[in-house]
C-alpha cells in the first residue's frame, strides 16, 4: 500500500463518526505498523463538521415539499461550453474570443455546442456544472451514489434518526392501499424505539436500525455530461420509480438553464430505438411525444 492510500485509510478509522466501528480493526493494523510510521499518519481526524458548516444553509432548502433543488450553477451554461469547444483547437483565449464574436456571443456559442455535441463530442460538456440538493428514501440513496460519477455529500445520519417527524417515502402501492395507516403506524414505533437505543449507545450501534423508506438529505454536484448519462438511465421507464421522478423533475430544471446541453439526457428510446430489448416497456411513443413535444 502506497503511503497516500495508507493515509487515507486512517483518516477513515479515525473519523470521530466511525472510531467505534473500526475499534478492532484498529488495534489489529497499528501492531503491523512501525511507530515511526503511526506518527505520520492521522489518529484524530474529523472533516464532516466542516462540510456539514459548509452546506447548513442549502440542506434547509430541501425538504419534503421540495426534493430536488437547484441550489447553484455556473453562469450561462452555454456560452461556458461553446467557449470550451472553441478554444480547444484554437489559439485563442477564451476572452479574445468574447471579443471577436461581440454582442452575438452566446448565440454562436449554443450554434457551435449543438454542432460539437451532434458529432459525438460530449467531454465540451463538461465545462458546465450545476449542483442540486435532493432528499430521497435509502433505497434511491444507494442507486444515486452507485453512478460514483457525481460529488456527492449527504447530511450526518444522525440528523435522519433524530428527525423524528420527517416523513418517510411511501412507494404508491403502500400509499394507495389499506396497509397504509398500519405502515406508518410501525414506522413511527420504529423510530421511536431507535432514538431511545441512540441515546443509550452510540451511533455506530443504531445504524442498522435505518429503514429503507427513511429520507436522507445531500448535495449532487455534476458536470453536464455526467448528467447526460446518468439521467438518460433514470428516466427509463424500468428505473425505479422513486430516482425516475427526481431526474424528471431534475431535468426539466437543468433545461430551463439550456436546452441544447441536455436535449439528448432522455433514454434512447427518445431519438432512436431502445435498448432494454426484451424487457422494454413498450410505450416508445409515448415517451416520444412526453419529451419531444
Amino acid at each position: 500500500m502506497t503511503g497516500d492510500k495508507l493515509y487515507e485509510l486512517f483518516s477513515l478509522l479515525y473519523n470521530k463518526e466511525l472510531s467505534d466501528l473500526f475499534s478492532e480493526f484498529k488495534l489489529e493494523i497499528r501492531k503491523q505498523l512501525p511507530d515511526s510510521i503511526i506518527k505520520l499518519l492521522p489518529v484524530s481526524y474529523n472533516n464532516n463538521d466542516l462540510l456539514e458548516e459548509l452546506y447548513q444553509a442549502e440542506f434547509k432548502k430541501i425538504n419534503v415539499n421540495n426534493r430536488m433543488v437547484l441550489l447553484d450553477s455556473f453562469a450561462n451554461l452555454d456560452l461556458k461550453v461553446g467557449l470550451g469547444a472553441a478554444t480547444s483547437t484554437s489559439a485563442q483565449t477564451p476572452s479574445q474570443k468574447l471579443q471577436l464574436w461581440g454582442l452575438e456571443a452566446t448565440s454562436k456559442a449554443q450554434g457551435l455546442a449543438k454542432r460539437v455535441l451532434g458529432y459525438g463530442h460530449e467531454s465540451i460538456a463538461e465545462q458546465a456544472r450545476t449542483t442540486f440538493g435532493m432528499m430521497c428514501s435509502m433505497v434511491t440513496y444507494h442507486q444515486q451514489i452507485r453512478h460514483r460519477l457525481s460529488e456527492n455529500h449527504r447530511e450526518k445520519l444522525e440528523s435522519l434518526i433524530l428527525d423524528s417527524d420527517r416523513d418517510v417515502c411511501l412507494p404508491p402501492t403502500i400509499k394507495e392501499s389499506i396497509f397504509k395507516e398500519d405502515f406508518l403506524s410501525l414506522v413511527r414505533q420504529f423510530k421511536k424505539f431507535r432514538i431511545y437505543l441512540y441515546k443509550k449507545y452510540n451511533l455506530d450501534k443504531i445504524l442498522p436500525f435505518l429503514l429503507n423508506c427513511d429520507q436522507i438529505k445531500l448535495i449532487i454536484a455534476t458536470n453536464a455530461r455526467i448528467d447526460i448519462e446518468m439521467l438518460a438511465e433514470r428516466i427509463c421507464r424500468n428505473a425505479q420509480w422513486e430516482i425516475r421522478e427526481l431526474s424528471t423533475k431534475k431535468l426539466k430544471q437543468l433545461r430551463e438553464l439550456s436546452n441544447i446541453l441536455y436535449e439528448k439526457a432522455l433514454p434512447s428510446c427518445v431519438y432512436g430505438k431502445c435498448k432494454e430489448g426484451k424487457l422494454t416497456c413498450g410505450k416508445q411513443q409515448q415517451m416520444r411525444k412526453e419529451w419531444r413535444s
